[in-house]
């Protein structure tokens, strides 16, 4: 490989989807290369929540640490992580480039809503989460704030759609905090846009994000997002919506007040509606415009 090395006037990068165990593959084959290396976060790992997630969270985050410092350029996917960039390391201003993910705004638009109040019949409203069912999703928060919600709007409904490690035992909870009946799980599905659609609200109660996909779906569907500050809510969501990650009584008193139909709901549907130009692009060409650059900064 290295005697069939390109004209030196063709430029290379070698780019990486994360700082972690495929950031030092590509940080090797930089060095032994001698070509600008790209690295791209997608998860917020400097947030003190993301070290406490497990053992390899934290070999990760060594992995970063010493990574970060050493690529030509990095791309992020929102503003946060470039502020806690920032702050963490001091010399690389001039290297990172936020590059959102693309949300097909327009398809999910037009997409054709679940009709939720056949499938379940009995409830005014629907609170959303849909989220991969882990530790980190923080959704036991979620079902015992809703319990307190019920409490006050006992015609409401949580349907918690996705998989994975958590299910069993968030089932189990639901059932112990007599919320059976009350609370449904809809499994994985492909696409979240026709149950958000659908929705009265989108929850989502992560402890940390690098992006938020799903709350920025939600919020291009037209439903009213109430999110943990992570991820691009600062940039997405008006502080009303908003609540810190493990915050249980904010989060109760947002969503008591959400649930209810008011002037302050049309007004944050307004503010996210507005909004959203900021956290995605009107196209995937913009899109793919911004991650040239990204790469093009590699090489100067």
């Amino acid at each position: 490989w290295k005697n069939s090395r390109p004209a030196s006037d063709k430029r290379y990068v070698v780019t990486a989807q994360d700082p972690f165990e495929l950031g030092l593959v590509a940080w090797r084959i930089s060095s032994r290369f001698d070509i600008p290396l790209q690295l791209q976060v997608h998860t917020d790992f400097l947030s003190p929540y993301f070290k406490k997630g497990s053992l390899k969270n934290r070999a990760r985050l060594v992995l970063a640490h010493m990574l970060i410092p050493r690529a030509q350029s990095i791309r992020v996917v929102s503003e946060r992580i470039k502020r806690s960039l920032l702050l963490k390391y001091h010399r690389i201003t001039p290297n990172i480039h936020v590059v959102p993910i693309f949300v097909d705004i327009d398809t999910l638009r037009s997409v054709q809503a679940v009709d939720l109040r056949k499938k379940y019949p009995g409830f005014d409203r629907i609170i959303l989460m849909a989220s991969r069912l882990s530790s980190e999703k923080n959704i036991p928060m979620a079902i015992r704030a809703f319990r307190e919600v019920v409490k006050k709007h006992p015609r409401t409904g949580l349907l918690i759609v996705g998989s994975g490690p958590e299910e069993l035992r968030l089932k189990a909870y639901a059932e112990r905090l007599d919320l059976k009946g009350k609370i449904f799980f809809g499994g994985w599905q492909s696409s979240i846009a026709p149950f958000a659609k659908a929705a009265h609200i989108f929850l989502s109660t992560s402890l940390y994000e690098g992006y938020g996909l799903s709350v920025v779906e939600a919020a291009v569907t037209g439903t009213l997002v109430v999110s943990s500050d992570v991820g691009i809510a600062t940039e997405l969501l008006p502080e009303r919506c908003r609540f810190e990650p493990r915050d249980e009584e904010d989060l109760q008193w947002i969503l008591c007040r959400a649930v209810g139909e008011s002037r302050e709901r049309q007004e944050s549907l307004r503010f996210i509606r507005d909004h959203i130009q900021y956290v995605t692009y009107k196209s995937k060409e913009a899109q793919l415009k911004a991650l040239k650059e990204t790469f093009e900064a590699a090489v100067r």
